[in-house]
């Protein structure tokens, strides 16, 4: 378990993404943790970082040995013992939550368990006073002032200190479909809670994005692999080439992005995006442009940083820019024309900045971190999804420096730390009713 735990602090408590924000990691052999944990030169950095003390002490009770210094010794190392061995070779599922006032945001759970490992599981967590439910009824273990909710199937067991999160879990299917060493699932309508309504209806997206990652042995790292995106009978994805003003234009320091390629609605203005709604995009035109939805962290108001980048008609006015979002009554959205030839939208003045900055290259762009990335994309693309690991941890590291929660040579630290995790790329073109993304190298 102490292996598990040291995996799951890196890539589960990235608060910064907002309230309701839910993402699932799941990996096939659970022994490749271990490996990353032991050998991945990150980690090893990582585990001499101050974030590493300060995650340990929240996430311990979570996933480390539950035994103690005196006569229960022998109890943890025994659990532990028997997990490290169940999870050797076994899909292990770790889904993440954010809710409000919820300070233990994580679940997790051992898939494709034998009979009899399920038989010896329920033997030991009597030890701890596991009350006697009927199936798939949620069980409390008490230890040490520490409560579990635990619920075992017939073939996995979940298990979380939130008591609502198993319950959750209980109604999730206990066998796990994985195609790819690893794969991290997206809850796009948790995620992106204010747009998601417009990426189903009107972009033809459905509600999970499933990203597939490949173990490399030598690198003992996940590199993306091949992943899809299922989507609606009348989605509006086309095929086309994303424009290198785009890729000038998006920050380095994005956490996220997603790009669609989508049929050209001609001038930016409320009545072509009224026909373009009605017709849910299936416009009589051959031409094509590229959309970006990105994710910049938060702002110093903790207000998120999210924006919307598009190539501008030079036939559209600013009155006509502006218009577009003068009736919502709930949003304040800005605009700004950016590299000449696009356009940028949020509500956050920070994140409007920060594209500028990009154009005008005050800052690094995403167009300088690789040039297999930069390749890439000057194919023909229906889709691409960015995910930026360093950028979306390194920005939950700004709050605690403003409350002096961290010093400042800790926080320089631990932020250039973070920034050295990993970033991942997906492109690819619509497949029937799927997007196709490939993975590509940085």
């Amino acid at each position: 378990m102490k292996t598990l735990m040291k995996f799951l602090i890196v890539f589960l408590p990235l608060t910064a993404l907002g309230s309701s924000y839910k993402y699932q990691l799941s990996v096939k052999d659970a022994s490749q943790l271990k490996e990353a944990s032991n050998k991945n030169p990150w980690m090893q950095k990582f585990y001499d970082d101050v974030l590493y003390q300060g995650l340990v002490f929240r996430l311990a009770p979570m996933v480390f040995s539950m035994g103690e210094e005196n006569e229960g010794a022998w109890k943890g190392r025994f659990i532990d013992y028997i997990f490290e061995s169940i999870l050797k070779g076994r899909p292990i599922s770790a889904t993440y939550y954010t809710q409000n006032r919820n300070q233990n945001p994580i679940g997790m759970t051992v898939h494709d368990l034998s009979e009899t490992e399920i038989t010896i599981l329920k033997g030991i967590i009597k030890v701890f006073g596991v009350e006697n439910k009927n199936a798939d009824a949620v069980s409390k273990i008490s230890y040490r002032n520490n409560t579990f909710g635990l619920v075992i199937h017939e073939n996995c067991v979940s298990l979380s200190r939130n008591e609502n999160i198993v319950s959750a879990l209980a109604k999730e299917k206990c066998n796990i479909d994985l195609n790819s060493d690893a794969s991290l699932t997206l809850d796009l309508s948790s995620l992106m809670t204010g747009i998601y309504p417009l990426l189903e209806n009107f972009v033809g997206l459905n509600e999970r994005v499933k990203l597939g990652f490949a173990w490399n042995s030598k690198r003992h790292a996940y590199e993306a692999q091949v992943s899809s995106a299922e989507m609606n009978n009348d989605h509006i994805f086309r095929i086309g080439q994303p424009h290198k003003e785009l890729l000038d234009a998006l920050p380095a320091h994005t956490g996220i992005w997603g790009l669609a390629t989508i049929a050209d609605f001609g001038v930016l203005n409320k009545k072509n995006l009224e026909k373009y709604f009605l017709t849910k995009g299936k416009l009589q035109t051959k031409a094509v442009v590229p959309m970006v939805y990105g994710f910049l962290g938060m702002d110093s108001k903790q207000k998120s940083k999210a924006f919307l980048l598009l190539p501008l008609n030079p036939k559209t006015t600013d009155d006509e820019l502006a218009e577009l979002f003068n009736e919502t009554g709930i949003y304040d959205v800005k605009f700004k024309k950016v590299c000449q030839n696009l356009v940028v939208f949020s509500p956050s003045q920070a994140a409007l900045d920060d594209v500028e900055e990009s154009c005008l290259k005050k800052v690094p762009s995403f167009a300088q971190i690789s040039k297999n990335y930069t390749n890439a994309l000057k194919q023909k693309t229906s889709a691409a999804f960015f995910l930026n690991l360093g950028a979306l941890t390194s920005t939950a590291l700004d709050k605690g420096a403003e409350e002096s929660i961290l010093e400042t040579d800790e926080y320089k630290s631990s932020y250039q730390l973070l920034k050295d995790l990993p970033h991942f790329l997906w492109s690819g073109v619509k497949d029937n009713h799927s997007l196709v993304l490939k993975g590509i190298k940085p």
